[in-house]
């Protein structure tokens, strides 16, 4: 059984209210603001405390991750409400005798789903500790071209956007962007998001100004990325995207390429595995 804070002190009433056991284990529990603190819940006179940290759940994407150990995973998550989140998830490749996984075996770059996780004040990594997956892009994955679309993607932001940084309407477009990159016009609506990205992170270049990092867009590459940026979204997908040749395709992905590089002095390797 839970109880409120032991605190009893004052009127009778009030130790009476204090003391009495909570009704059921889901009235223990307290959301606020996106956080949804577990069932152990404290009350007491202060607010409410907790033995440990507080769980955080939040939609993301997953933008990157490295195996660690046998069974965990360290990855980068771009997050609705508390931005890009690095986390550690512990044992994500175990399985019970039964074949159970609370990370669903793994957690996979791109992957859409909703987390759970513990953020430590002082420490790099949050503790991941559940993790429901949303959607797998099936459709994507099915795509070579799509995929590496995908990848790149996930790369630039990890570059450009800053950690516990949120941008709502950016996860919106990316979440509903990313089926899209295994279309027919799968390149117009990848240049179409990074325009977006580079715009949300305050990076988007004047195309017709010479002393642009990435160097100077000609004419009608500035007349492309313009027409991308002017065109009207909808549930955060771009409509009717003009169809692009593979001269003017190249030319735009690699100067806003090239704009990124010099921005972040990163290099972007997704790159070269880009078609031309």
């Amino acid at each position: 059984m839970l109880y409120r804070s032991s605190a009893c002190a004052g009127s009778a009433a009030d130790a009476d209210r204090r003391c009495e056991p909570l009704e059921t284990p889901a009235a223990a529990g307290y959301r606020d603001g996106g956080v949804l603190f577990p069932q152990w819940l404290i009350e007491s006179d202060r607010g409410f405390h907790l033995g440990q940290a507080p769980l955080t759940r939040d939609l993301a994407v997953c933008i990157r991750k490295t195996d660690f150990s046998e069974t965990s995973q360290i990855l980068s998550l771009f997050g609705r409400d508390h931005g890009v989140i690095r986390v550690i998830a512990k044992g994500a490749f175990r399985r019970s005798k039964a074949g159970n996984s609370k990370f669903d075996g793994g957690i996979d770059l791109l992957d859409y789903g909703e987390a759970m996780y513990i953020a430590k004040p002082g420490r790099d990594l949050a503790t991941l500790t559940d993790w429901k997956q949303l959607d797998g892009h099936l459709s994507l994955r099915q795509s070579l071209p799509g995929v590496l679309l995908g990848q790149a993607m996930a790369e630039i932001l990890g570059h450009l956007l800053a950690e516990q940084d949120p941008h709502p309407p950016l996860f919106d477009r990316l979440a509903a962007t990313l089926p899209y990159l295994a279309s027919e016009r799968a390149e117009e609506h990848f240049l179409a998001l990074l325009i977006d990205v580079l715009a949300e992170a305050g990076y988007l270049p004047d195309f017709e100004e010479p002393q642009t990092p990435g160097g100077r867009a000609d004419a009608g590459l500035a007349r492309i990325a313009g027409t991308l940026s002017r065109l009207p979204r909808e549930a955060g997908v771009v409509q009717r995207p003009p169809q692009l040749d593979r001269r003017q395709v190249v030319g735009l992905t690699d100067f806003l390429f090239a704009h990124v590089r010099q921005i972040t002095n990163r290099p972007l390797f997704t790159r070269d595995f880009l078609p031309r």
